[in-house]
């Protein structure tokens, strides 16, 4: 599968400043060409050295009444799934790291 990086959409800058351990730093825009696919809001956490990306989901409370929480999309082949995952870790995360950087310059 092709992925294409759109954009970082990042949060204010006081929210890159947060000190605290695990902080949003902001949403991504991905598109999946070989799917068709136009993937937004797809939000970029960072908890200590590591960076993760939660795609757009919702909760519910199952018979138990414990909390669960159903992504809005999922691929159906795990091997596409761990494909963008790759290509999120090894060229969107670069550059997102250099995005933040030149915002905490300014």
């Amino acid at each position: 599968m092709k992925f294409e990086f759109v954009e970082f959409y990042p949060y204010p800058k006081q929210a890159l400043l947060k000190k605290s351990r695990k902080r949003n730093v902001g949403t991504i825009h991905l598109y999946l060409i070989d799917g068709e696919l136009d993937f937004r809001g797809i939000i970029v956490r960072i908890d200590g050295n590591h960076m993760f990306f939660n795609f757009p989901h919702f909760n519910a409370v199952d018979e138990n009444h414990k909390t669960i929480s159903y992504p809005f999309l999922r691929f159906m082949n795990e091997n596409v799934h761990k494909e963008m995952h790759k290509y999120l870790q090894d060229v969107v995360r670069p550059q997102i790291e250099k995005r933040i950087e030149e915002i905490l310059k300014k």
